[in-house]
């Protein structure tokens, strides 16, 4: 009798050890239940600059900016990839922008490690959207159309 309770309690142990491990959360679980950051963007003279949350356990960030040009193909949103950039800090600051409306977005990565020894990119989404209207001008050019 006391060696099928002591088997009993083993086996009892045994099964909570694995009920355990297979609920035990990894970092990519927790990662990806995290919110995508929330990101802001300003301008200081022609300089755009952008700034977003940290995300807890974010390899890296994927910033992408685009515009939409209907002159380009009438069949489908014809969008223009404006600005393409990995950031492993929570900014990143432009020089280089397009004139015009553009709307960026931003999303934390997570690199994980598949089966086959490849490294695969794993999101928890996209920020807030946010447009943009960008005019090089700045005001202090004059106006060269002739006067009449």
């Amino acid at each position: 009798m006391k060696k099928s309770i002591v088997l009993f309690c083993i086996a009892g142990v045994i099964i909570l050890f694995i009920i355990g491990a297979c609920k035990k959360e990894n970092e990519m679980d927790i990662f990806l239940r995290q919110p995508p950051p929330v990101m802001a963007v300003t301008q200081e003279g022609n300089v755009l600059k952008f700034s977003w949350n940290e995300v807890e356990g974010a390899d890296s960030y994927y910033l992408q900016g685009a515009s939409i040009d209907w002159t380009k193909n009438k069949d489908k949103i014809p969008y223009v990839l404006n600005l393409h950039e990995i950031c492993s800090e929570t900014f990143f600051t432009n020089e280089n922008q397009t004139e015009g409306i553009t709307y960026y977005g931003v999303s934390a990565i997570k690199w994980e490690k598949i089966k086959n020894g490849k490294w695969k990119e794993r999101s928890n989404g996209w920020s807030n959207i946010e447009s943009f209207f960008y005019n090089n001008s700045n005001g202090d050019e004059e106006d060269e159309s002739p006067v009449h």
